[in-house]
């Protein structure tokens, strides 16, 4: 175990969304697998809640990529996040890769608590208090494939929504990743002109949120990666999910879409 590597890998719901590049992606993390690696899968599924939602006729509310979680959005998020999480374990069976689906409820794996209603009043939306991997290092080290759904609980069981970026970085913490990789359907961090940042420090990364060039969905995971480098994590790649091909090269060491990190990179 302790001469393996750990990647985390973070797949958004748009990716999940889409079968034909949802099915690449899996045969893609299949390959890897095989090439024994230890991989643990953190997955979202906002897109796939807002339209469920709306189907319902409920409106949703988004507020700097966190969600508006109330008592009746709670169980629609439990419905779907478990709906996906039962997807990807089946599509990478397909690929002949033993996966598990979880969430952070399982085995106490992500203890959570509300969070504080001020200045925002999230509702069923919780704050990560501890972690408790054993479980994930279980599978692991028994050559399972984790799939971990973004839901935790606290010690009277209530079961709260917690963004899936943020679960990521922190299953990353703990179970002391090598890489930590978050795909997502853009290419990587963009500047005012649309060009790509290949290199990012999360001092600059922060300052854009400030700026007003990072926005939406992207604050919540810089966000979350700046809290997981601050705490350890060496970097953490941004890269396209809808280019399945681009994550062997990330494997293999390069860097592609943009790499955040603590310090800055000097390079020819």
């Amino acid at each position: 175990m302790k001469s393996k590597k750990i990647f985390v890998i973070k797949i958004g719901g748009e990716i999940i969304s889409d079968p034909n590049h949802f099915n690449l992606l899996c045969k893609e993390i299949a390959k890897l697998k095989k090439e024994n690696n230890h991989i643990v899968i953190v997955h979202g599924g906002g897109k796939q809640i807002t339209e469920m939602e709306e189907k319902l006729g409920n409106t949703p509310k988004i507020i700097n990529g966190r969600r508006i979680t109330d008592e009746h959005s709670i169980d629609i998020v439990k419905m779907i996040l478990g709906k996906i999480n039962i997807e990807i374990t089946g599509a990478l069976k397909k690929q002949g890769i033993s996966a598990v689906g979880l969430s952070g409820v399982d085995g106490n794996i992500l203890h959570a608590e509300r969070r504080s209603p001020k200045p925002i009043d999230y509702g069923f939306v919780g704050n990560i208090v501890s972690t408790h991997p054993e479980l994930v290092l279980t599978l692991i080290e028994k050559n399972f494939l984790p799939v971990v759904a973004p839901l935790a609980s606290d010690h009277d069981g209530m079961i709260y929504n917690i963004n899936a970026d943020t679960v990521a970085t922190t299953l990353a913490l703990s179970l002391k990743a090598t890489q930590l990789i978050i795909l997502t359907n853009t290419e990587g961090v963009y500047d005012q002109n649309g060009i790509i940042f290949p290199y990012l420090t999360c001092q600059k990364a922060l300052s854009l949120i400030k700026e007003g060039i990072i926005t939406h969905g992207m604050i919540a995971k810089i966000e979350s990666i700046h809290s997981a480098i601050k705490s350890g994590i060496q970097a953490v790649h941004l890269i396209n999910g809808f280019k399945p091909e681009k994550l062997a090269a990330i494997f293999s060491g390069k860097s592609l879409g943009t790499l955040i990190t603590k310090e800055e990179i000097y390079y020819e």
